[in-house]
């Protein structure tokens, strides 16, 4: 376990949770300023209409597939990079960076390219609505370029984040910010001498600030922190044996988001055909489900940090010590969130110009909403913080593949299109893999076989 200094007096638990609080902040403020942005991007273009909420959240859905995919590297990525930091093996962390950014940039091309010559066809897959396909095939072209600047900044954030220094984030995520609520209200209604552009002035806005943001990071990142600094040789010379663990560890990770992510595309195909109406009010509770939860995705990340470094330093016991503690702290962090998404809820529903039934709607959505947060933040540490970081993917992804896929999936479609009842219940229903989740993630994790040295000499390739 992680040891207090002798001369502190600090008993070892007490220490753990004042490392984990202090690893955590910047990384849940991190979250704060992402989810930050699409709330800010989501109330001024709620100003616009119904149709313009749509086209964006349709369009958003697709960024979202995309950042599932690209999480789905980093994350896997940063189970090895944590592990070498833990080992202080700074090579291995440079060649890291190095992997990652390559595997990374390869998808960001996809949907890039996705973005400029296939916009129409991919609004097509969300929503019949002419003018909501109209909206957000424009927006598409406008935050193509994004796709490539935000693979950039993640890989960067992750690695920041696995040798613990993501107050560099922090702070290019405070200017982009600042830069993006600017643009955003200066490009969509043609404030400050810029053309008024709508929809897509969001997502120039989007695309800017995200590629100022990049510059900034990079400027932090190579010029304070030595030990990153390396030759092109340092970052991209990689072993073909590393290559066979490597990809063993990360695929059902990076395999396991794009399902998630095709999931909920498909989540969103199924309310589309329910109604512009209801998208337009699941896409609000999205919104506020995104603030509630920057706790428990901070505290995930800052747990995986935790989990990996003991890990890679050989220190098993203190490894499955700290996840019994993180346990405890999950249902806490559960609460918060909880806690924070009814009391957003009805600030954010109020700068939503929408029909009363669809604030309505949203209401009933998020008191369902709420009770499944407490249980989604012990699943989310359980996973992301503790089983992942210790190599267990393949488990992982078999549970979050079939809560998703033959759970929610046939509930919602059952419900939503065949029985047709109210988005409320739909809704609800889909949130059931949530709760029956979270007795599996519990299981697997007191089972104490999950945590693998892979950074450990030799291995098997």
């Amino acid at each position: 376990m992680i040891q207090a200094k002798s001369n502190s007096g600090i008993r070892p638990g007490v220490a753990f949770y004042k490392e984990f609080t202090i690893l955590a902040v910047p990384l849940v403020l991190i979250r704060v300023l992402d989810t930050s942005v699409n709330l800010i991007d989501g109330i001024f273009v709620g100003q616009l209409g119904e149709a313009a909420i749509a086209a964006v959240s349709f369009s958003n859905n697709f960024y979202f597939m995309f950042c599932l995919l690209v999480f789905g590297v980093c994350n896997g990525t940063a189970i090895f990079t944590a592990q070498y930091w833990g080992k202080k093996d700074y090579p291995g962390i440079r060649r890291m960076f190095g992997i990652n950014l390559i595997l990374g940039e390869g998808i960001a091309m996809v949907f890039c390219t996705a973005c400029m010559a296939l916009s129409g066809y991919i609004m097509r897959l969300f929503t019949v609505d002419a003018e909501v396909i109209a909206l957000g095939s424009d927006y598409l072209k406008a935050t193509a370029l994004n796709y490539l600047f935000s693979t950039a900044i993640f890989t960067l954030a992750s690695w920041l984040k696995s040798v613990e220094r993501s107050k560099f984030s922090l702070i290019a995520s405070v200017v982009s910010i600042v830069i993006n609520t600017f643009l955003n209200y200066a490009l969509i209604y043609g404030k400050a001498g810029f053309p008024a552009l709508g929809v897509m002035g969001s997502g120039i806005a989007t695309t800017i600030a995200r590629g100022l943001e990049l510059c900034l990071l990079v400027g932090l990142t190579f010029g304070r922190i030595p030990f990153l600094r390396g030759s092109l040789t340092d970052f991209f010379s990689i072993e073909k044996g590393f290559i066979k663990r490597y990809l063993k560890t990360i695929y059902p990770v990076t395999v396991n988001q794009g399902l998630y992510g095709i999931g909920t595309m498909l989540y969103n195909t199924i309310y589309g055909r329910m109604g512009t109406s209801v998208v337009a009010a699941v896409s609000i509770v999205s919104i506020v489900q995104k603030c509630s939860t920057v706790f428990m995705t901070g505290a995930a990340a800052a747990a995986s940090v935790l989990t990996g470094r003991e890990i890679g330093a050989g220190n098993m016991e203190g490894t499955y010590n700290n996840s019994a503690r993180l346990q405890k702290i999950a249902p806490l962090i559960g609460v918060i969130c909880s806690s924070v998404f009814l009391l957003l809820t009805p600030l954010i529903i109020g700068a939503y110009k929408v029909d009363g039934s669809v604030k309505s709607q949203v209401y009933h959505m998020a008191v369902l909403l709420s009770i499944s947060i407490v249980f989604n933040a012990y699943n989310h540490i359980g996973i992301v913080g503790i089983l992942n970081s210790g190599g267990d993917t393949f488990y992982c992804f078999i549970l979050d593949t079939i809560g998703v896929w033959f759970i929610s999936l046939p509930l919602l479609f059952m419900s939503g299109m065949v029985f047709k009842v109210s988005i409320e219940v739909a809704f609800g229903l889909t949130l059931v893999e949530i709760v029956i989740k979270s007795f599996f993630v519990r299981w697997r994790i007191t089972k104490y076989s999950w945590a693998k040295n892979l950074v450990s000499e030799p291995q098997k390739a």
